[in-house]
């Protein structure tokens, strides 16, 4: 991987960082007060969505633009115009952008997607600006991907509907279906099988009353959805409550999601038997 440096020096933010700043010296001027609860990265996304927010972001990138003649063969300028064009939607020039930081380093735009998990964790000779780079080109290739697959579900929408009233899911016994068997013959295909006969996993019934007597002291995060989260199913985390307490109130947009049994609620989790099949998927 040969690389080369610029010479050109350039110290401006990151847009993200920018707007960080920006916000904790005005953020009375939002039109929204408070901010929900959410981590740090999913409030940016926020605050860019905002009527000043997206103000700041718009002058800040005029403003960069500006400097092009300067700054135009200095990767990091690149990179941090790319940075501003994705917040301002403008996915195609971010890729462009993130493109030539890439080539004006030395660097293959598709290296990361070649390279090795351990390559790139051992490739300490890359700058923080390239690492950076790599990481919000393949962003944006990601979302590029996702959008042209929404669009071609949405033309073929009809055609999927006359298939899934022909899918038809098999039903197979667990004492007739061996691991072997499931995962070559439905996981590795892709199949969806329904396994019957199986053994019940808990010997007690769990019904809510018994979860609470077993774990109701337990503390857990409590998430539920945001339009502006950058985490995981768009899930941000709440609050924290006991277990009884989240059952109790039953608010029905709060969600219990990927509390691990083994290490919070032990006594519950050696009770529970889980099928050979999904040993490997359990936390």
């Amino acid at each position: 991987m040969k690389r080369k440096r610029s010479k050109m020096e350039f110290d401006e933010l990151e847009a993200r960082v920018a707007l960080a700043v920006w916000y904790r010296r005005n953020q009375k001027l939002l039109d929204v007060q408070p901010l929900p609860t959410m981590s740090a990265r999913s409030r940016i996304n926020f605050i860019s969505s905002t009527t000043e927010g997206k103000k700041f972001i718009a002058n800040k990138f005029r403003n960069l633009e500006v400097e092009e003649e300067v700054y135009s063969e200095c990767s990091k300028y690149n990179y941090v115009c790319a940075t501003y064009a994705d917040l301002l939607g403008k996915k195609e020039q971010a890729l462009e952008m993130c493109k030539k930081s890439l080539e004006i380093s030395g660097m293959d735009p598709l290296w990361l997607q070649t390279c090795s998990t351990k390559d790139y964790l051992l490739a300490e000779q890359l700058s923080e600006t390239e690492r950076n780079t790599l990481w919000l080109i393949e962003k944006l290739r990601y979302e590029k991907d996702m959008k042209e697959i929404l669009t071609m579900d949405g033309e073929n929408e009809q055609s999927m509907k006359t298939a899934a009233e022909e899918l038809t899911v098999k039903k197979v016994k667990g004492k007739e279906l061996s691991l072997q068997q499931f995962q070559s013959n439905y996981c590795e295909k892709r199949r969806a099988v329904i396994i019957t006969d199986l053994e019940q996993p808990t010997k007690m019934t769990w019904n809510l009353d018994y979860i609470r007597s077993e774990c109701g002291d337990q503390k857990v995060s409590v998430k539920s959805s945001s339009e502006f989260s950058s985490e995981w199913a768009n899930l941000e985390e709440t609050e924290t409550k006991k277990v009884s307490a989240f059952i109790d109130q039953n608010i029905c947009h709060h969600y219990l999601f990927d509390w691990s049994l083994p290490l919070h609620a032990p006594e519950l989790a050696a009770e529970f038997k889980i099928p050979e099949y999904f040993h490997h998927n359990f936390l």
